[in-house]
């Protein structure tokens, strides 16, 4: 197994929270690819298709959240949550077939 180790010199305690926020971001990015959109399921030995795959699951996350950024209208912070927008695309998806 690889492994990266990275050496960060940090020099103010608000360095410390930025690095802790996106610390935090992108675990929500690797929750929500595994959970929603199949990053873990890819079965394959061959490192060329797994690579794909994961790209593949990584894209259409960041698809995902593109699409409900261009959405937001409100004037509160955009919040992206993968939960929701399945929620709102299966709805919408059932009101198109409805009528």
């Amino acid at each position: 197994m690889l492994t990266y180790v990275i050496s960060i010199q940090v020099k103010t305690p608000e360095q410390i929270i930025e690095y802790y926020q996106a610390r935090f971001q992108i675990e929500f990015i690797f929750r929500d690819a595994k959970q929603f959109t199949g990053l873990s399921d890819c079965q394959s030995p061959h490192p060329q298709r797994l690579d794909f795959h994961f790209n593949a699951s990584l894209t259409s996350l960041n698809l995902a959240k593109y699409q409900a950024y261009n959405c937001h209208l409100s004037s509160q912070p955009f919040v992206f949550s993968m939960a929701s927008y399945k929620r709102l695309q299966q709805r919408a998806a059932s009101a198109f077939y409805l009528y």
